[in-house]
C-alpha cells in the first residue's frame, strides 16, 4: 500500500464513516466529507475571510453518524462575523 492509501483510510477510520459538509453563506460548499479534510477546509476559510476583513458565516456540519446508521444536522463548528446593525 502506498502513503496516499494509507493517510486516506487512516482518515475514514478517524471519522468512524462519519459525514460532514461545509457550509459558507446559507451555501453547501463541501459534502460528505470526512472530519480532518472539512476542518481544514474550515479553518482555510476562517483565516481567508478574517485576513480580509470580509463577514461571512461558516458552519462545519455533521451529517451523517456512520455508527448508529442515521442522518444527522449537528453542528460542530461555526463561525461568524457578520455585523447586524
Amino acid at each position: 500500500m502506498g502513503t496516499m492509501n494509507m493517510g486516506y483510510h487512516y482518515d475514514m477510520a478517524k471519522s468512524n464513516g462519519n459525514h460532514y459538509s461545509l457550509i459558507i453563506d446559507g451555501r453547501e460548499v463541501i459534502t460528505n466529507g470526512t472530519y480532518l479534510s472539512v476542518l481544514q477546509n474550515f479553518k482555510s476559510e476562517v483565516n481567508y475571510h478574517r485576513g480580509r476583513f470580509l463577514e461571512a458565516h461558516i458552519v462545519m456540519v455533521k451529517t451523517y453518524d456512520g455508527r448508529k446508521k442515521e442522518e444527522l444536522n449537528e453542528i460542530v463548528r461555526e463561525f461568524d462575523n457578520r455585523r447586524e446593525f
